[in-house]
């Protein structure tokens, strides 16, 4: 039996969807909705930075590769690296994963709000959806996804890459509890998640 993240009188709610989906734009009307969000990629940057309890994990893992440039490693130089070496990256989710989801336990117990939604970009891919009350998976038209990260500067390279790294996003969406198109203007997106806010999920797919 799976031990769901839980508090007294809350519930926690998993939000992913593939990588230019949308999720922080969910996650933030989510927000303002009154939910506490909690940003899973915020808390492996963490995992980054010198004083982080894995650190020097970390720098075994890369030494010879990327060395640290600061007081952190650059994120933008790891994930180059790991997204053309899918050994290097699994060896690092190994290390990262374990920590990142001790801090979200972690900030689900202190949370005075009702409801959590905790945006995690490699939910499925992780294995952490059944630890969850429900899964909503933000997707998006392969076509607005491209348009708009190379609007934000990502090349078409670094965006095949990407996508190529994470699950599809036809899988993501058979495993949902609950799906938000965010393909469209946000005035919809919007409208739809108020539906989920007012009649959210209640069963993960695979919860033991």
């Amino acid at each position: 039996m799976v031990q769901k993240l839980t508090g007294q009188d809350k519930v926690v709610y998993a939000l992913t969807g593939g990588f230019g989906s949308g999720k922080s734009t969910v996650a933030k009307i989510f927000a303002e909705l009154g939910a506490h969000v909690i940003d899973a990629d915020a808390i492996a940057h963490e995992a980054l930075k010198k004083t982080s309890p894995v650190f020097s994990r970390l720098e075994k893992l890369f030494k010879g590769k990327v060395a640290p440039s600061g007081t952190s490693f650059d994120r933008k130089k790891i994930a180059e690296l790991v997204f053309r070496d899918a050994a290097l990256r699994k060896k690092l989710e190994e290390i990262v994963h374990p920590y990142v989801f001790e801090r979200i336990a972690e900030e689900v117990g202190t949370t005075g709000a009702r409801v959590v939604i905790v945006e995690i970009p490699l939910l499925f891919e992780t294995g952490f959806h059944p630890y969850f009350a429900g899964t909503i998976v933000v997707d998006a038209e392969k076509k607005e996804v491209v348009r708009r990260l190379q609007a934000k500067g990502f090349s078409s390279a670094d965006v095949e890459s990407r996508l190529r790294a994470q699950m599809p996003s036809h899988e993501k969406k058979e495993r949902a509890d609950i799906i938000i198109d965010n393909s469209d203007p946000i005035q919809k997106t919007r409208r739809e998640v108020e539906k989920v806010w007012k009649t959210p999920p209640t069963v993960s797919k695979g919860a033991a």
